[in-house]
């Protein structure tokens, strides 16, 4: 979760701190003060990063995987991502 909150936090002063983050994926709900910087991740980081946050929730916080996936895509359509993937 540090290295996905670091990815999407690269080009702002304000790292998304990663409990933010997992609560995000986990509940698709983001503070507004942290849109950007996950706009950032989903649009830019690498897959592996957001496969690896994605299994991390899975462990953690017990989510399977694919609702993970499918909240971040409702949270990358609410964000105006525009990665393939996304769309």
């Amino acid at each position: 979760m540090e290295t996905a909150a670091r990815s999407g936090s690269i080009s702002y002063g304000e790292m998304i701190p990663p409990e933010t983050l997992r609560h995000a994926l986990v509940t698709g709900v983001i503070p507004p003060n942290y849109i950007a910087q996950l706009r950032a991740l989903l649009d830019e980081a690498p897959l592996s990063v957001l496969s690896a946050a994605v299994a991390q929730i899975e462990v953690e916080n017990d989510v399977p995987r694919r609702a993970t996936w499918q909240r971040m895509r409702q949270l990358a359509t609410a964000t105006a991502c525009t990665r393939g993937i996304w769309l």
